[in-house]
């Protein structure tokens, strides 16, 4: 199963902003009337332009690099329109289900962010927090009437699609009670103990073999150091582990941080994968730049019915210089595998043994040679390299290099 990721965009309107003259090289936004404070984002509706509006440049850049092939499917993980701005809402919304046909992806699957439901007193006070979501056109976050209904009443849904099915959870139901007041339902995610219990039920009498469960708050901290927020959601412990103790493999993608990273739960047997998204065009909150990504991502993952688990490739992708580009060195870089079943002795062996004679192993054939080089992640890769070079001297180099193993871990064509 293939599958298209796009997080936070936080389309904003042209409208709702004053450009400014400053003493600044160029005029500055400022933020009149419509928006509330001074962050926003980076994607304005009324911007047509591919090389100005970093969404509509997502299926140019796809096609152009023959990359849209066998997309299943499409999934935004909220903070579709900066402040629940209703017209920007269902504008975003259309472009999402125009992107989807435009690449040929027969499903575009979403689920709410704090910023799609009504959370400041002006919206408010003009309905319900989610009532703009339920009356979007196409429906939202899926077309089915059965399965629109029952994410808007039960806060969930499931679409079963073979071997793996997919969950849309609302972390975001609560957001937005307590009119003008602050509190934490404004600053955290929501999902209930009787919602767990329903989802693990459902998912247990599911013929579907394993799940991937989209929120859009984090249930656990992005980061052990660089997350130093409480935000995450209170009970996501919980969640996770009634994940983990059922026989059906899971992987969790989710938004809101804007900054990326990919963890497990934790190293116990089938502990779920937590992909954490970046934001597609949201400005970095302050002293949050270190961290913060401006990416999309495409999960190609597969289950193996003999071990039950899961294993597969992230690609991920940087706007850089008004286009899309590899994704860099930092964060969540190109190309991201998961899942191996080799231990990193036998790999790192087996590497030893293509390059000891003098050889070299690299690019495509790397991948041929050594197929579990496919399903490393960050962490296992860095363990590679510390194991080839203590025990083997073998370095790894960059792409460039002339070395015995040049390891491309951003090679594409795999």
């Amino acid at each position: 199963m293939k599958i298209l990721i796009i997080s936070d965009i936080h389309a904003m309107s042209k409208d709702l902003l004053d450009l400014t003259e400053s003493t600044q090289p160029k005029p500055q936004l400022k933020a009149v009337g419509g928006y509330s404070g001074t962050t926003r984002g980076l994607v304005m509706v009324e911007e047509m332009s591919v090389r100005q509006n970093r969404l509509l440049a997502v299926p140019k850049f796809l096609k152009e690099n023959k990359l849209d092939d066998e997309i299943d499917y499409m999934i935004c993980l909220g903070d579709m329109a900066h402040q629940c701005k209703k017209s920007v809402l269902q504008i975003i919304w259309q472009q999402l289900n125009n992107i989807a046909s435009d690449l040929n992806i027969s499903k575009l699957l979403a689920v709410s962010g704090n910023h799609d439901v009504a959370a400041h007193k002006v919206d408010f006070e003009n309905g319900l927090p989610n009532s703009m979501l339920n009356h979007l056109k196409p429906l939202f976050p899926v077309k089915d009437k059965k399965q629109h209904t029952e994410y808007h009443s039960e806060k969930f849904t499931i679409i079963e699609d073979g071997d793996i099915g997919l969950v849309l959870i609302d972390t975001s139901s609560l957001l937005g009670y307590g009119g003008a007041n602050k509190s934490d339902l404004w600053n955290k995610g929501f999902i209930s103990d009787d919602m767990i219990d329903k989802i693990e039920t459902r998912m247990k009498k599911s013929a579907c073999s394993a799940f991937i469960v989209s929120m859009h708050h984090h249930p656990i901290s992005v980061h052990q150091e660089q997350d130093i927020e409480t935000d995450y959601i209170e009970n996501g412990a919980d969640f996770l582990s009634a994940l983990q103790k059922m026989d059906k493999p899971s992987f969790v993608i989710h938004g809101h941080k804007h900054f990326v990273n990919f963890q497990k739960y934790n190293d116990k047997a089938n502990s779920p994968w937590i992909l954490s998204a970046a934001s597609l065009a949201a400005r970095p909150y302050p002293k949050m730049e270190e961290n913060y990504k401006c990416q999309f991502h495409i999960l190609d993952i597969n289950l193996d019915n003999a071990t039950k688990s899961l294993s597969g490739q992230i690609r991920s992708w940087d706007w850089v210089a008004n286009q899309w580009d590899k994704a860099g060195s930092s964060g969540m870089t190109h190309l991201i595998g998961f899942g191996r079943k080799a231990s990193i002795t036998e790999i790192a062996n087996k590497i030893y043994e293509e390059v000891k004679d003098g050889g070299s192993l690299t690019g495509r054939a790397a991948f041929e040679t050594v197929p579990e080089l496919k399903f490393l992640t960050q962490n296992d890769l860095h363990d590679l390299q510390a194991y080839l070079k203590n025990t083997h001297s073998v370095e790894t180099i960059p792409k460039n290099g002339v070395e015995k193993f040049a390891f491309y871990v951003e090679e594409d064509d795999v």
